[in-house]
């Protein structure tokens, strides 16, 4: 009797289990994928987001000077299909798994391809290392519950920023775009052999990347824009459009006016239907940038 009362009471606690193994609950770290093309390179970065749950993070649940898999879960990674530079260090296209040291004054950030860099009893693989760089981390402008991994898009190239709590930092990968396509676009002014269409494309590109190039950039485009016009007339509403974009770029107030006036002209020598409002707006475009400059 005793041995079928016992029975009873395994096979109650046996259904009790399964039946609570049949909630679902939310994960305690959730699986993330950023995806970004940046340039003429595409990005992905998988990983898992911890929450701090009020716990104390770097230092603490994150211990300083030791490796870290930067998340939790499995293994963090990131992948490139096309070589970029860090620190002027080429690194090959392919994935590699993301290995932190943090610290309080400087961070370690590590690309390695060693798959099981935090496996149970294995020693770490210095020499699976692609890259190893030094950062100074940062306070973030808010507070960050679960770990995050952000892509930033600055001249062409990927800033990746990990945050965590109130605690930031980040990197900078170069794609070479910029580099790229302004030796393609000097060629095409050596050659004199584009359209004006190229030319004109070409002049939007370097104006709307004027802040990460050289000064001569801003002459660059312009001449660019005079090339374009010169080879076709009907390019010349979207090259002073390119025009004003280069000056609200260098905050050059007085030629952006010069250039404002210019564009209102050319529409009032070419009416249409829709010329007041053209006009509307391009002069409210230019009172709001002289307002946020006077601010």
């Amino acid at each position: 009797m005793s041995s079928t009362k016992t029975l009873s009471a395994i096979g109650l606690v046996f259904i009790c289990f399964v039946a609570t193994a049949q909630i679902e609950y939310p994960d305690l770290s959730y699986a993330s994928t950023i995806e970004q093309k940046v340039g003429f390179t595409n990005f992905r970065v998988d990983y898992e987001r911890p929450m701090q749950r009020g716990r104390p993070i770097f230092g603490a649940l994150v211990p300083y000077g030791k490796p870290w898999k930067t998340g939790g879960g499995y293994h963090n990674r990131i992948s490139f299909d096309r070589d970029i530079q860090v620190d002027g260090k080429q690194i090959k296209k392919g994935t590699y798994h993301i290995v932190t040291i943090p610290d309080s004054k400087e961070w370690k950030i590590i690309l390695t391809t060693d798959t099981l860099v935090f496996e149970r009893n294995k020693s770490y693989e210095i020499d699976k290392e692609v890259m190893r760089i030094s950062r100074k981390p940062e306070k973030a402008g808010k507070h960050y519950e679960a770990f995050t991994i952000d892509v930033d898009i600055v001249n062409n190239n990927a800033v990746f920023t990990f945050s965590w709590d109130y605690t930031s930092v980040q990197f900078e990968a170069n794609t070479g775009t910029t580099d790229l396509m302004m030796s393609r676009i000097r060629k095409l002014m050596a050659t004199n052999t584009g359209t004006g269409q190229d030319l004109a494309m070409a002049a939007e590109f370097v104006a709307f990347n004027i802040n990460g190039l050289r000064p001569s950039a801003q002459d660059t485009a312009l001449l660019l824009t005079k090339k374009a016009i010169e080879k076709d007339a009907q390019l010349e509403g979207w090259m002073l459009g390119v025009k004003a974009d280069l000056y609200k770029s260098t905050n050059d107030l007085k030629k952006l006016e010069t250039t404002t006036k210019e564009r209102i002209a050319r529409i009032k020598q070419h009416p249409s239907e829709d010329s007041d409002k053209e006009i509307k707006w391009i002069q409210d475009e230019f009172d709001r940038y002289k307002n946020a400059l006077a601010h």
